[in-house]
């Protein structure tokens, strides 16, 4: 839910300006379809569904950036000064200062996020190569000391 509190109880307000609209990074992420639209670029929250179709990338590159953090491709595209000014008309408030942001590519629903099934593989592969080349170490002295 979008909150305009400067403070709140346990300090969760803490460095929020009373005259902005703040929105949790889980209500952002919900306005991810072709009927709502919003991204944060720079920490700011805009509602672009009014610029879908008039965006010169196409729709696709919005709405694969819907409901996210999409500062990192709006920098790497280089938009103009032009289009810096006319994202200002969609801006409608800040992504909330104490809430974290999700990972790029990450789930964003925590209970399911998944572990990693290949990380055995950076202890065992390892330790099974130290324990053969001891092997062969030993091995190899075995044979020089009989010759």
């Amino acid at each position: 839910m979008a909150t305009s509190e400067a403070s709140s109880s346990g300090g969760n307000g803490q460095g929020c300006d009373p005259s902005i609209t703040y929105y949790w990074w889980e209500e952002v992420a919900k306005q991810n379809s072709a009927e709502e639209m919003w991204m944060v670029i720079h920490g700011r929250v805009y509602d672009i569904i009014r610029f879908l179709s008039e965006h010169p990338g196409g729709e696709e590159v919005l709405l694969i950036q819907a409901g996210a953090d999409a500062t990192e491709s709006f920098e790497d595209v280089g938009h103009s000064p032009d289009a810096r000014e006319m994202l200002k008309q969609y801006y409608i408030g800040d992504a909330h200062p104490s809430d974290l942001k999700p990972k790029k590519g990450g789930n964003k629903d925590p209970s399911k996020r998944s572990t990693c099934k290949s990380c055995w593989a950076y202890c065992i592969l390892p330790l099974v190569g130290a324990i053969l080349v001891g092997f062969l170490c030993r091995h190899f002295m075995a044979d020089n000391k009989s010759s």
